[in-house]
């Protein structure tokens, strides 16, 4: 295989890929992969997804301690706004409710409440796409209660569910 000056600055191997029923029921890739020189040094993980029923994605309103966009695309090439889906999601403290019915990009400042994450209606597959400013994700999740969780990275989250449904 040929090297070249810039290899470092591309990356083809993903952080995590493929299926976790505990955490994640549908097929998905994130990336950068901790390997490459370039991405060690940014503050970013990039994770994607093809949603193709609906399903309801994150049934907590969460908090994150960095900043996060989430982006909705629709497949029609024809045209791109064209989401073919209806998605509610849930911004804000209050929990107001955002029905996205086209192609959407959403901007989550660090520290602002958001989900339920709902992909009601998916008349075509779309892009589900999560860019977290941060080199560890990790989430507080609010309860029924009103209470928050402590502050988990994924993984910690995933091992908790994992013992969880091992126990009696």
């Amino acid at each position: 295989m040929t090297t070249h000056k810039y290899d470092k600055y591309i990356t083809t191997e993903p952080l995590m890929k493929g299926f976790d029923p505990v955490h994640q029921p549908k097929p998905f890739v994130a990336y950068p992969s901790p390997g490459k020189n370039l991405w060690k040094e940014l503050a970013i993980l990039i994770a994607w997804e093809c949603i193709r029923t609906p399903w309801l994605m994150d049934p907590k309103p969460m908090v994150h301690d960095f900043d996060q966009i989430i982006a909705f695309m629709g497949g029609n090439i024809d045209d791109p706004l064209d989401l073919g889906a209806e998605i509610e999601f849930c911004l804000g403290e209050e929990l107001e409710k955002h029905i996205i019915t086209q192609t959407s990009i959403v901007y989550i400042p660090r520290g602002m409440v958001h989900a339920p994450l709902n992909f009601k209606r998916i008349d075509k597959p779309i892009l589900y796409q999560n860019i977290a400013l941060t080199k560890v994700y990790g989430r507080k999740l609010r309860e029924d209660d009103g209470t928050w969780t402590k502050y988990m990275t994924m993984e910690e989250e995933s091992k908790l569910r994992m013992a969880a449904k091992k126990s009696p």
